[in-house]
């Protein structure tokens, strides 16, 4: 999803599926509103991609990478939790979630420095 304006879009009607590269960029918004089946790499580089359906991305969309922009996950399942998060090294890439929602993820990346995977959520809620 590419758009240079700040425009709102959502996918409606029909999944994506296979082992394909979703790329977020343009400072627009992008929701994805149901479940996918995406075995590939998702891309957030500008702008906004809310994610709002339980499992949005798939069972087996395990690289996801933040370099800029918003991932904002609005449910506990949106990432499977085999997912491998990274951000990227002096990234401006952020992902936004409620105080009620925890994700949790295999490995979590700072560049090329691992975290530990786990369980995280916003300040406060308690992961």
């Amino acid at each position: 999803m590419n758009g240079s304006t700040a425009s709102s879009y959502a996918r409606v009607g029909s999944i994506m599926s296979g082992p394909l590269t979703f790329i977020k960029d343009g400072s627009g918004a992008f929701t994805l509103g149901q479940t996918n089946a995406l075995s590939g790499t998702v891309i957030v580089s500008n702008g906004v991609l809310a994610v709002t359906a339980t499992g949005s991305f798939g069972l087996n969309a395990v690289q996801v990478i933040v370099a800029g922009g918003t991932l904002s996950l609005s449910n506990n399942t949106a990432l499977c939790d085999a997912a491998a998060v990274t951000f990227a090294e002096n990234g401006t890439g952020v992902i936004d979630l409620p105080a009620d929602v925890n994700v949790t993820v295999d490995t979590l990346w700072f560049g090329e420095k691992q975290r530990v995977g786990g369980t995280y959520g916003a300040p406060g809620s308690g992961a």
